[in-house]
């Protein structure tokens, strides 16, 4: 009996500290999971920012050039309701356009890129939970048939 009752407790110590392994291994994919996802955010944050600051530049730029003809159209005397005079600011707006939609383009692009390598490092993170997990059923049954193995080994000692 007293046999017995060791390797039950040799089993049941080595499952404890087998699901305790596993237990860890897991925690740390679920922190390397978050941490992923917040280093995503932070990025797109960062990306969403940039996009602000160059769409402002463009404006900004627009707004020069506009600028720059209302001085010019004025010193060399033309009307500035004239046609040519707005075609040339409807070709500022124009290339403003245009600019703007290469930076949503290219933040739409940037995006994408984060958003991947967080899938694959969640995907990672799925395959390290699946193996802890997986290592755990043949670490049980190792610890049983330790336990069993001790117990069987006391029981003929003690016969």
């Amino acid at each position: 009996m007293g046999a017995e009752t060791a390797a039950i407790g040799i089993a049941i110590a080595g499952a404890v500290a087998a699901s305790g392994a596993a237990a860890q291994q897991a925690k740390a994919a679920s922190d390397a999971g978050d941490n992923a996802k917040n280093a995503a955010i932070a990025q797109k944050r960062q990306l969403a920012e940039a996009a602000k600051l160059e769409k402002s530049k463009a404006i900004i730029q627009k707004e020069r050039v506009q600028g720059r003809l209302r001085v010019l159209a004025a010193a060399a005397g033309l009307d500035t309701d004239s046609g040519s005079f707005e075609t040339a600011l409807n070709q500022a707006d124009y290339e403003n356009s245009v600019n703007l939609g290469i930076i949503d383009q290219n933040t739409r692009n940037q995006y994408a890129r984060v958003q991947s390598g967080y899938a694959a490092d969640m995907a990672e993170v799925g395959n390290r939970q699946t193996a802890a997990v997986a290592n755990l059923l043949p670490a049980y049954l190792g610890s049983v048939n330790t336990g069993l193995s001790i117990g069987q080994a006391i029981k003929r000692w003690n016969e």
